[in-house]
């Protein structure tokens, strides 16, 4: 290989790794950016009725948003789509508004700051209230 394009792949080398160990941004990683994230903790299903219903969780000290997945699957391979890694910022409470009725949503919620996205917290399951007609043979 020659001097000069040797000396260029290295060049290279050295721009990639520094760009990805400050996290892309090209600035100095903080002591908050290089710890990891912890997941959040009690993940709660409340409100639950036929369209909604709210989903809350414990705050991560470092913590500046969250991610929330919702799932219509237990493995999290059919992803709502309005909910699939959706960034619902800095808060510890979400309205989970216009869903189906009688459907079973699996839920998780992860922690992020500006450089670091934690684990995943556990999977919890909203069964969302079926319409019952309570008048058979009537509409």
């Amino acid at each position: 290989m020659k001097p000069i394009l040797s000396l260029f792949l290295f060049a290279v080398l050295i721009a990639t790794l520094s760009n990805a160990c400050s996290g892309g941004s090209g600035g100095t990683p903080t002591k908050d950016d290089l710890v990891a994230i912890k997941e959040p903790a009690s993940l709660t299903v409340a409100n639950l009725n036929t369209t909604s219903f709210t989903l809350k969780w414990s705050s991560v000290d470092t913590a500046t948003k969250y991610f929330v997945d919702i799932s219509v699957s237990q493995d999290f391979s059919t992803l709502v789509p309005a909910f699939s890694n959706k960034n619902v910022g800095d808060v510890t409470t979400l309205e989970v508004a216009d869903v189906e009725a009688g459907v079973t949503y699996y839920c998780r919620v992860r922690a992020a700051n500006g450089r670091v996205t934690g684990k995943n917290s556990t999977v919890v399951s909203a069964a969302t209230l079926a319409i019952i007609n309570s008048f058979p043979g009537r509409p």
